[in-house]
């Protein structure tokens, strides 16, 4: 059985990098992304990954210190 993903819409999580230097960015994508088929390729985009890994670190740090604070309450 082959399931499928529903679309995911990306301009409805614009928002939450609202004010981030890649917004630009995320935004010509969008464009391009709507006018290339599914086999289209697309460069490597350093400003997008420094971005998402920095946001990733800082998440992984929040979900860190949100776990020892609970372990904490716990005792």
């Amino acid at each position: 059985m082959k399931y499928r993903n529903p679309p995911l819409l990306f301009r409805e999580l614009l928002p939450l990098v609202k004010g981030q230097n890649i917004s630009s960015t995320i935004d010509s994508m969008l464009e391009l992304k709507a006018s290339v088929n599914e086999k289209y390729l697309h460069p490597k985009e350093v400003e997008l990954e420094v971005y998402l890994k920095s946001t990733l670190y800082y998440c992984e740090q929040r979900q860190m210190k949100l776990m020892h604070r609970r372990a904490k309450q716990s005792r």
